[in-house]
């Protein structure tokens, strides 16, 4: 008689088995390798980004990196933000000539094909940075409200409602507080980046947090220069990178704005309170510090705007101001972060990789 040769149902499930346990090896070598390569490629953008300041500042008059965020005069809208000047050095030179620096409010539309500021530029976006829309909308109603910017109750005019490009950096502000309700912070710009006009300033602790001529620590400020650096450029900050994934955020601005993390992220923030949320982080509070409660809580938010974060595991990329690139882990202390962010503080920095 002729016997059936064939697996038995024990070897099968054997088989199975080995075929699981090796998927299961495999899926976090590979997750790991897609990391390092994002990794890799979000320190390629900052690489460029410390190139572009460097040949900005060589480009100036007063070898001097660009302001963060001017201010035009007698107003809360934005002339430029620093990621606008650094456009024709990361090759979009096309789209710095577009731009209307004289009413800022038309390089931002309702139309996300018509919007300038819309523009998705990669050198800008870090790929562990896990936007969940990429452009975006926001949309102008009285004090924020549900879908609304939450742009305070004074500066509605200006604001521009419109299609915004993300962005997964910020510029290093220092070791002070742009806004934080009631909590007392310096307002300390000591960073590289900062916001300035000849009548604007940033008056912290009130509601909306608004904008006012009577804090000189902002007015007329002018643009750092490379030897007023004095701490070193290899140890201070210049870009860091920002995380725009916070569930607990998203869940309470549900309830109030309406304004998600990832919408806090504009490289082209045309006007309104919050523009420093977009554009810079400071030393206030522990890299990658997320919100705790989603039962909403102000000093949680305004400092989640401000604190510096990445979607890499266990730290986050730094450029300093020398064109070097760090990867700086989140356990670091906030006294060595207060450190590596003033330009003339005159501390020595230790502990730092």
């Amino acid at each position: 008689m002729n016997r059936r040769v064939g697996f038995t149902l024990i070897e099968l499930l054997v088989v199975i088995a080995i075929i699981a346990i090796l998927i299961g090896l495999l899926l976090p070598a590979v997750q790991k390798v897609r990391e390092a390569a994002s990794r890799a490629r979000c320190q390629n953008n900052l690489k460029q980004l410390g190139l572009a300041l460097h040949n900005f500042a060589q480009a100036s008059s007063n070898s001097s990196f660009p302001l963060g965020m001017e201010m035009r005069p007698n107003s809360q809208q934005t002339t430029a933000t620093f990621f606008i000047r650094l456009l024709p050095y990361v090759e979009q030179t096309a789209l710095y000539a577009q731009w209307d620096f004289n009413n800022p409010a038309t390089n931002t539309s309702a139309t996300q094909t018509a919007s300038r500021a819309a523009t998705l530029v990669p050198v800008f976006l870090c790929p562990s940075d896990l936007f969940t829309s990429n452009p975006f909308q926001l949309t102008a109603a009285p004090n924020g409200g549900p879908g609304g910017y939450s742009i305070g109750s004074t500066a509605s005019s200006n604001f521009t409602a419109g299609f915004f490009s993300g962005t997964s950096y910020g510029g290093n502000y220092g070791t002070g507080s742009y806004f934080l309700r009631n909590t007392v912070y310096p307002v300390n710009p000591n960073g590289i980046f900062f916001l300035s006009g000849p009548d604007a300033a940033l008056t912290p602790g009130q509601a909306g947090s608004t904008l006012t001529a009577s804090n000189a620590s902002h007015t007329n400020l002018q643009a750092v220069r490379l030897p007023a650096i004095t701490d070193g450029l290899s140890n201070t900050l210049a870009i860091g990178e920002k995380s725009h994934v916070d569930p607990l955020f998203d869940g309470w601005t549900s309830a109030n704005s309406g304004v998600k993390i990832h919408q806090v992220s504009a490289w082209a923030w045309s006007g309104g309170l919050k523009g420093p949320a977009h554009l810079f982080a400071s030393s206030v509070g522990q890299i990658n510090y997320k919100v705790t409660s989603a039962t909403g809580n102000f000093t949680q938010q305004d400092l989640r705007f401000q604190t510096w974060g990445s979607g890499h595991l266990g730290g986050v990329n730094f450029l300093f101001c020398d064109g070097s690139i760090r990867f700086v882990s989140d356990t670091l202390s906030t006294t060595t972060l207060a450190q590596i962010s003033t330009r003339a503080g005159g501390e020595v920095v230790t502990n730092l990789p």
